[in-house]
């Protein structure tokens, strides 16, 4: 069994153009189905979310919680902090 992380940008499009971190896989928490998409994810393996600056994916996490999954990391800060910190983003 793998423990690969599921890191999930739970920001809108226009957002995730502007720069995501790599690896990053857009669930926008604005939408409607954002239960249903994050709900096909492996609820076995951790997931961490990160949004623009800690808001969506605190709220997200919820979600989360409620759909099953165990092991979950919220990127305090968002991508503000990862940005802040000067690691890259890609386009």
């Amino acid at each position: 069994m793998t423990t690969a992380l599921q890191l999930v940008d739970v920001r809108t499009a226009g957002e995730f153009e502007r720069g995501y971190i790599e690896g990053a896989r857009l669930i926008d928490f604005t939408k409607a189905d954002f239960s249903e998409k994050v709900g096909k994810l492996d609820r076995t393996k951790p997931i961490a979310v990160y949004c623009a600056v800690g808001g969506r994916s605190y709220q997200s996490t919820a979600v989360l919680k409620r759909l099953g999954f165990q092991e979950i990391y919220d990127l305090k800060g968002g991508i503000q902090g990862w940005k802040k910190e000067g690691l890259p983003l890609k386009k």
